[in-house]
């Protein structure tokens, strides 16, 4: 067994040297927190490494996780379409927001981002399904919430559109916020505060599949097309602001592997 200590700054360049004469299979990273010092000199340059990010073989071991169908992904999923499928009855911001908070949709999306820039087609289209299935049982589950409030009477199949229209029209606006939450999911997947940051990518999943599964299930097709397009252009949106993000992050790290690493301290 060959260990070595490595600053988290070089682990890459380390990680892809031992790749061309190892099996992948055969090299593990691990991660041992510290805390530095008073008298540690802070690092130079106005674009310091974030000790906090992960490694990218880590990024890429993560994806994998994150691409498989569990069974708690899917439960929560269901929960978040319970919970959207409400809000959106009730026109509740508060239900609403809760129900991205729950949504664990970031992880298959970044995974298939990671996929898309590492031309792995397999992740990329287990990490895709995966996300699809999540949103088709939100929007099941949303839509199944509605029926059953319908059919006690606490809904009379009336929307209140105008707080809604969002959810129905897609402009500018759809696509730019699509592209930033792209963005903001790959960088927050590649930290160790990745979840922390998931209701800001579900603002553009969740909201629109329950009100798509609210309008299906309620014999209530105006406004349905809309809702679906809105989901559509979002998830297209949202892979892209991703896959750009890991493609500009795959330069720099190309770029900084050919650099030989730093002395060890």
């Amino acid at each position: 067994m060959l260990t070595a200590d490595v600053e988290h700054s070089c682990a890459d360049a380390c990680f892809t040297m031992l790749a061309e004469h190892l099996p992948e299979a055969d090299i593990a990273l691990i991660r041992l927190d510290g805390i530095q010092v008073s008298d540690t000199k802070p690092q130079r340059g106005w674009l310091a490494s974030d000790p906090d990010s992960l490694a990218w073989a880590e990024v890429v071991a993560e994806a994998r996780t994150s691409s498989r169908l569990l069974g708690r992904y899917l439960a929560l999923m269901a929960v978040a379409g319970v919970v959207a499928g409400v809000g959106v009855i009730e026109a509740s911001g508060i239900l609403i927001v809760g129900a991205m908070a729950i949504s664990p949709d970031l992880l298959p999306l970044a995974a298939a981002c990671v996929g898309l820039e590492q031309q792995r087609w397999r992740l990329f289209l287990r990490s895709l399904s995966t996300l699809l299935v999540g949103l088709g049982v939100g929007t099941v589950t949303a839509g199944l919430s509605a029926a059953i409030l319908r059919a006690v009477g606490d809904y009379d199949g009336n929307l209140r559109v105008a707080q809604l229209s969002s959810l129905t029209h897609t402009d500018t606006t759809t696509i730019m916020i699509a592209l930033a939450a792209g963005v903001a999911a790959l960088l927050t997947y590649e930290t160790k505060a990745g979840a922390a940051v998931g209701v800001a990518i579900s603002v553009t999943t969740i909201p629109a599949s329950a009100y798509l599964g609210v309008l299906l299930f309620t014999e209530n097709r105006e406004g349905a097309g809309g809702a679906l397009g809105v989901l559509v252009t979002n998830l297209f949106f949202l892979l892209v602001g991703g896959t750009l993000t890991v493609l500009v992050q795959g330069a720099m790290r190309r770029r900084n592997v050919r650099r030989p690493p730093p002395p060890l301290r």
